[in-house]
């Protein structure tokens, strides 16, 4: 962008080339801009792309539950600017950048964002966001490479006011045979003659560094992938070598020619300084001439060998060689077949314990993301069959109903064990009225009450499913029957010993009878506690029941009055009224909704004061009744005889409740959602599908990856486990889910849709049950055991292919397959210079780390092939379906009909390719895709050290954030390093004071000295405008 401005402005704010001076400048604004949005938008896609990749191996630990909500936040907020810059320049195709915009806000990115940043308050188990991530990056990468063509219009824009490659060398070359004439025709070698010559030598300086910075642009923007641009790459890196080397040459002879002492020192190192100059201008011509026959497509391969030829003398063409060598192993790995990478690593992975390792990990993760999904889609399909009954105010009011009964029954239940059987039992013991047997009847009526209470206890009140209620009606009602059938047997024996002498005098039995007529009122007291706590209850119960009977007549009222202005709005219509009618149509079904929860909520209301007055009878009942004295000669037996009566007649009519409750209970064929409800839980079954299908699939992931592993015991049951769920859990989901569509259409249709959701959520839950044990029975010892006797047969065979890739390591460069072995990370599988030195203690070693990254790979290519079968098959069902539906006889036109007839990519194609292109290892691997990146971020930096040895290179290239997350790319394109922020000090809490008074003072800087001059004039010119029109 620098040259741009230098060139244009070079005679100053005035016309070039017969263009006025302020739309160039607009233009480039525009370009410049566009093109830094563009690359801050793939630097969040880089960004995305590792947080997919980190979920996809995500780890319990810190770091997932705090760095990878805030990397999502940031991809999130970061792509704001860069997508709007994008849209005020009119970047075109405006579609892919409003889907790009989307995307922050997007299904696939809520969706992630539920799963990722409740981690920071939530406990509840991780689950991976990956398959969120994954699509939400496909259309991210697919929307920037449709904005390429766009993209490379802004740089053409650039490109029209920069010299050319070959025009910039040209006039660099012009520059220092200008320089070096001046130095071979000077009057004399004098220090003031050099010092003179020094400073013009400055300007062709610069235009040789310009030169090697446009060399070093050019490889910068080449494709690593692309043979022909990868080798132009490597062109420029040569000349801008032997450049780089004249002109070192050149500026320390003159430095040593102006630190000479006398002038025999000053004149030898002048000539060495036109010698130098001399052969920089060479290669300043030569760089001239090879880029110019690039541009007009002629031939290179003479000036090539010459590059090459000259860059050996300077011994920097092994350095050189290694870098692209790796480029071209990467590229050609990035470039071949998925298939064909998949071959090359599965043969590695038969020897390579590293990956082996890894990629065992990786099936394990599989599966166990697998057991996470299941029992999260079974607590979710759990929940969407409770919101299903709930959404019905009909059946959600007599569900509360139902439930404050139970409640209460359970209560009166709880009252009678503690306050009458309890205390019958305890009179029965050896010490009082010495009944043993009918002690132990009392015992089991006891517990079979406390059962009773405890199936009430498991309820969720109102929240609890239908079926759920009645099964605890039934449990409530089988437990007390078991305790009537207690006490019945307990009868007899206690009425036998009301007679009996168990006390040895008259004043023995006093004192036991005064005891037990205490306890006979403190039963009666709670059983008055218990009568009125029942009938503060449902007085309660009434007033919240008269409460929503008027909210729901309220909501009524307001539905009515929108629902006539809407027809006042539509008979004034003249034109299309179809969005009017759909508005009237949805407040018609919120009226009628609203009616049905008034009515509801009036028959509740109306239960509840009959049950508050049957409570109160029932306490004022039990305030009046009598407790005759226990005069017979065993008044704990008397008491107890007493206490079993009242219970049977309490228990009989408890029973009697239960079964009017069951029988009056709701149904579920009463069951009418509204159909916008049910369009809603239709989207969430859906979800709940997809989280079901995902965990079938990974689980056939891990399967396929123990076979390649030689676990065929533990790949066999991974696959059946795959096949039940896919049978039953999914197959119960998908039915579900068409239910949901069709009560959506019908509310008719609505108790079919709620058996099937709860059929499925059985389903669900039974599989990731299943699963778990599964997983928990699984040995892992003797998986590794078995592993490495895989590695040894496969070492100690002498596998042929093997064979041939140990003769690739051995380096021979005649064959042809050498180029395609497996991408190590650094593809050349070598360790990088300087890698071992710098490994750390706890780190991975570079061997492991290799295993890894072709583990990783390997299990990205076996994700996108599985994909790429999913789509074919998926792709033959709908062209089925399509010739099913044509008429006998009657064929499509186009035979590719059945493929394309629903718009649909064909098979293996992934959005952004054209027709008929397949899918590249590259694009279906993000680990390949970010080596790739990698390397190209790795010699952009070596090219900027080589451009300014004394300045520290960039550590991160151009990606907007580093890995550990610790700076972020702002707008501008400066780097804040947040790792640097005083926190503990004074100042921290004057940050926004400080920056505000900072702001001012920032207008009033200098600006960059280059530049002054055309500013400059750009604003006189803007004066005299302004002059010229006031005049």
């Amino acid at each position: 962008m620098h040259r741009a401005i230098d060139n244009v402005t070079e005679n100053g704010f005035t016309a070039y080339r017969e263009e006025n001076p302020t739309p160039i400048h607009q233009k480039l604004g525009y370009a410049f801009q566009t093109l830094e949005a563009y690359h801050t938008a793939k630097g969040y896609l880089i960004e995305l792309r590792k947080l997919m990749l980190a979920e996809r191996q995500l780890e319990i630990n810190g770091t997932s539950k705090i760095d990878h909500p805030h990397r999502l936040d940031r991809v999130g907020i970061g792509m704001e600017w860069p997508v709007h810059t994008m849209i005020n320049a009119r970047l075109e195709p405006d579609a892919e950048l409003r889907k790009l915009d989307r995307l922050r806000y997007g299904k696939e990115f809520n969706a992630a964002r539920g799963r990722v940043s409740s981690r920071r308050w939530r406990d509840d188990q991780m689950l991976a966001a990956d398959a969120d991530l994954s699509n939400m990056e496909r259309e991210y990468d697919s929307a920037i490479t449709a904005l390429i063509p766009g993209v490379e219009k802004a740089r053409d824009i650039i490109r029209q006011y920069v010299l050319t490659l070959s025009e910039q060398a040209r006039e660099a070359a012009e520059k220092v045979k200008q320089a070096e004439e001046r130095v071979e025709t000077r009057k004399d070698s004098s220090s003031e003659t050099t010092e003179e010559l020094a400073a013009k030598q400055q300007e062709s300086a610069e235009a040789t560094q310009e030169t090697m910075e446009a060399l070093a642009d050019f490889a910068n923007t080449a494709s690593i992938t692309d043979e022909a641009e990868r080798e132009l790459a490597r062109d420029a890196d040569a000349a801008a070598a032997q450049i780089q080397d004249a002109a070192q040459r050149a500026e320390e002879s003159m430095q040593e020619a102006q630190k000479a002492s006398d002038a025999q020192e000053r004149q030898q190192a002048l000539d060495q300084t036109a010698e130098a100059l001399d052969q920089l201008a060479e290669a300043l011509e030569e760089t001239a001439a090879h880029f110019e026959a690039a541009e007009n497509g002629e031939e290179l391969e003479q000036s090539r060998d010459d590059l090459r030829q000259a860059e050996a003398a300077l011994e920097r063409q092994n350095e050189i060689d290694q870098r692209f060598d790796d480029a071209e192993r990467m590229a050609e790995s990035a470039q071949s077949t998925p298939e064909e990478l998949m071959e090359q690593l599965e043969r590695e992975l038969q020897t390579n314990e590293p990956m082996r390792q890894e990629l065992s990990e990786i099936a394990q993760q599989a599966a166990e993301s697998a057991q996470r999904e299941l029992e999260n889609a079974a607590s979710q399909e759990q929940k969407l069959n409770r919101d299903l009954e709930k959404a019905d105010p009909t059946i959600s009011e007599q569900k509360q109903r139902t439930a404050e009964q139970l409640q209460n029954l359970a209560a009166r239940t709880d009252t009678l064990e503690r306050a009458l059987v309890e205390k019958a039992e305890s009179a029965l013991s050896k010490e009082q009225g010495n009944v043993p047997k009918a002690q132990e009847n009392l015992q089991e009526a006891r517990e079979a009450l406390r059962d009773a209470v405890e199936e009430a206890a498991k309820l969720n009140g109102e929240n609890s499913l239908l079926s759920e209620m009645q099964e605890t009606a039934n449990a409530m009602s089988d437990a007390i029957k078991n305790a009537q059938e207690a006490i019945a047997e307990a009868t007899p024996p206690t009425e036998n010993a009301v007679q009996e002498q168990v006390h040895k005098d008259e004043s023995s039995r006093k004192r036991s009878q005064q005891q037990l007529e205490a306890a006979a009122r403190d039963a009666r007291s709670q059983q008055v506690r218990n009568a009125t706590a029942e009938r503060q209850q449902w007085s309660a119960a009434k007033r919240e029941a008269d409460r929503r009977a008027n909210d729901a007549r309220n909501q009524k009222r307001n539905a009515e009055n929108q629902k006539r202005q809407l027809e006042q709005q539509r008979s004034r219509e003249k034109g299309n009224t179809d969005r009017l009618d759909e508005d009237i149509e949805a407040l018609q079904q919120k009226i009628e909704n609203a009616e049905a929860a008034e009515q509801a909520a009036r028959e509740t209301k109306s239960l509840a004061e009959e049950r508050e007055k049957s409570a109160g009878k029932r306490e004022q009942d039990v305030r009046n009744q009598s407790l005759p004295p226990l005069n017979e000669p065993n008044p704990a037996a008397e008491l107890a005889s007493r206490l079993a009566e009242q219970t049977k007649n309490e228990l009989g009519a408890i029973e009697e409740a239960l079964r009017e409750l069951s029988e009056g209970m709701a149904r579920e064929e009463q069951l009418r959602v509204p159909q916008e409800t049910a369009a809603q839980l239709a989207r969430q079954q859906d979800k709940i599908q997809e989280q079901v299908d995902s965990a079938t699939e990974q689980l056939r992931r891990a399967a396929r990856h123990e076979e390649r592993l030689g676990q065929d015991e533990l790949a066999e049951q991974l696959a059946k486990a795959a096949d039940a769920i896919e049978q039953s859990a999914s197959q119960a989901a998908e039915n579900a889910s068409d239910s949901l569509q069709q009560a959506a259409e019908s509310s008719e249709k609505s108790p079919q849709a709620n058996r099937d959701v709860a059929n499925a959520s059985e389903q669900i839950n039974e599989a990731a049950e299943q699963l778990a044990e599964m997983l928990a029975n699984s040995d892992p010892s003797s998986s590794e055991q078995n592993s490495q006797q895989i590695s040894q047969q496969g070492t100690q065979q002498g596998d042929p292919q093997r064979g041939q890739e140990s003769a690739q390591e051995d380096g021979d460069p005649n064959d042809p397959q050498q180029s395609q072995s497996p991408p190590q990370g650094h593809p050349t599988g070598e360790q990088p210079q300087g890698q071992q030195s710098g490994e750390q203690p706890g780190q991975p070693t570079a061997e492991q780390q290799r295993g890894q990254e072709m583990a990783r790979t390997l299990d990205e290519l076996d994700r996108a092939m599985a994909q790429q079968a999913r789509e074919a098959q998926q792709a033959q069902q709908q062209a089925g379906q399509d010739q099913a539906a044509n008429q006998p006889g009657q064929q499509a036109s186009d035979p590719q009909q059945g493929q394309q007839a629903s718009g649909e990519q064909p098979t293996g194609q992934q959005e952004g390719q054209s027709p008929g292109q397949q899918q590249t290892a590259g694009e279906a691997s993000p680990t390949l895709a970010n080596a790739i990146q990698s390397q190209a971020q790795e010699s952009a930096r070596e090219r900027q050290a080589q451009l300014n040895p004394a300045q520290p290179s960039p550590s991160e290239g151009t990606t907007p954030s580093t890995e550990s997350g610790n700076g972020t790319q702002m707008p501008a394109g400066g780097q804040l390093d947040i790792t640097q922020t005083e926190r503990m000090g004074a100042e921290w809490g004057k940050l926004r004071e400080r920056r505000t008074e900072d702001a001012s003072e920032s207008r009033a800087e200098s600006v960059a000295p280059q530049y002054r001059r055309e500013i400059e004039a750009y604003f006189r010119a803007i004066a005299n405008r302004a002059a010229e029109k006031s005049e």
